[in-house]
């Protein structure tokens, strides 16, 4: 993913937080070879905070950001559906994930017109 990023933007995210699956030593390793300044791992045992990124702060707001992604996730499968989704193209995804976010928006709006 890092090394995509360099390839749309020609530089490296300052800071990647991922899943506890990627959580590995070589994995931190060869992402701070990149020159990400902050690396985060969900549940990740083996690795101690201060190896990852340079303060304890910088973890718990990456962590927060990372909670807040699969929050609205969450929110998308229970509010418009959101699921596997079946169709065979590219294109036919987007259109899915596409009306699925507009939906929960739309959601969203009524319910903030209600109040």
């Amino acid at each position: 993913m890092v090394e995509h990023q360099i390839e749309l933007y020609g530089r490296p995210p300052q800071k990647v937080c991922f899943d506890g699956g990627f959580s590995s030593k070589k994995n931190l390793e060869d992402i701070k070879n990149l020159d990400v300044e902050d690396v985060a791992f969900n549940k990740s045992p083996s690795i101690g905070i201060l190896d990852m990124v340079k303060s304890s702060l910088a973890y718990r707001k990456l962590r927060r950001f990372r909670a807040g992604i699969e929050s609205n996730i969450s929110f998308l499968k229970r509010s418009s559906g959101w699921s596997r989704c079946t169709w065979q193209s590219l294109a036919s995804f987007k259109a899915y994930t596409l009306t699925s976010v507009v939906a929960a928006n739309l959601l969203i709006l009524a319910r903030h017109a209600l109040q």
